[in-house]
């Protein structure tokens, strides 16, 4: 299959159709519309491109790697589809390796990377203790391999992706504060995400002139067990208890709702509780979970855009935060039916 005749069926030159097919078609101003045209027409023409050719063309390996010792988690498996969907439609393909980052392997995956002349690395849920993140930058320094991270270490890159934290948990408040609810309690954990989000908790109990106190802020450092222990204690302590409750993420959310449950208490009637994720089984929990979507697959997607963006010229800035707009998805656990 030569690149003439996919020029000749989608009636474009052959320079628009090789600018195309090599992933240029940006840079070279071509619209976005000719480009999908041409792809499609491609991909029907049974067009597969070689590798080795756009390696000697461009000089790059066209291989990006992607890094997570967390695949097990839902989330980070959006984020993987995300990405792959991105780079099923691009001429990149995608070296995956998962290794936790606080173990001594950590940099054993990093110059494994380099050893496959990966473009750039996509860090997703990279957490290394300081000694083994300072060797892991001097490698990808030394090696001027580009970076791009979502939800990982402070410093980690100057190139990130990820929801926007504030707004995910605003959604959350501003939801609770239209069905007339005043008093918010919030089970939290730690790390980078938990904490933007008890950062954001506290701020938008101000913004939306909300009420909680220091005995509704729960730290459970992603354990569920932990969690349930604590909301059965704040409800079962006398005084006042919160109406509603917004949890760090649906886990924990389904967990203080199942422990709420067995003390007695209604979801939404007696409390309303909001998760953060929106997992695939939110919609089968008894109430249904409402919960904000953090749209992982988007995230994913964004950042092999942003490290194609960065390889082809076409972003020039030292660093960029990109954010993903969170979706809120009202359901049972906030409005009774």
């Amino acid at each position: 299959m030569r690149v003439e005749d996919i020029a000749k069926q989608a009636g474009v030159a052959r320079g628009t159709a090789s600018a195309i097919l090599n992933g240029r078609w940006k840079k070279a101003a071509i619209g976005e519309k000719t480009a999908e045209r041409v792809l499609k027409i491609a991909d029907k023409m049974g067009y597969v491109r070689s590798q080795v050719s756009m390696m000697m063309k461009t000089g790059e390996s066209m291989e990006i790697g992607w890094w997570s010792g967390s695949l097990e988690k839902p989330w980070v498996a959006g984020v993987l589809k995300g990405s792959s969907n991105f780079i099923n439609s691009s001429p990149y393909t995608m070296k995956l390796v998962s290794e936790r980052a606080e173990s001594e392997k950590a940099i054993d995956t990093i110059k494994q990377l380099i050893a496959h002349r990966v473009s750039a690395i996509f860090c997703c849920n990279i957490y290394p203790p300081p000694a083994i993140k300072r060797e892991i930058k001097k490698l990808l320094n030394r090696n001027d391999i580009l970076v791009i991270s979502n939800n990982s270490a402070k410093g980690l890159s100057p190139y990130v992706v990820e929801v926007d934290n504030s707004q995910v948990v605003h959604m959350a408040l501003a939801h609770l504060k239209d069905l007339g609810h005043q008093q918010i309690a919030y089970v939290g954990a730690s790390e980078y995400t938990a904490d933007q989000r008890g950062e954001a908790f506290v701020s938008g109990i101000q913004t939306y002139g909300l009420q909680t106190q220091d005995d509704w802020m729960l730290q459970t450092n992603w354990d569920l067990d932990l969690a349930r222990q604590q909301v059965r204690e704040l409800f079962s302590s006398p005084g006042k208890h919160p109406t509603a409750l917004i949890a760090v993420h649906d886990e924990s959310a389904l967990a203080v709702m199942s422990e709420l449950q067995s003390m007695g208490l209604r979801i939404p009637q007696d409390v309303a509780i909001v998760g953060l994720l929106d997992a695939d089984w939110c919609k089968h929990t008894n109430p249904s979970l409402t919960t904000v979507s953090t749209r992982e697959e988007t995230v994913g997607y964004e950042a092999m855009k942003l490290a194609t963006q960065i390889l082809h010229g076409e972003l020039q800035q030292k660093s960029q935060k990109r954010r993903v707009k969170p979706e809120l998805i009202v359901r049972g656990s906030t409005l009774s039916s």
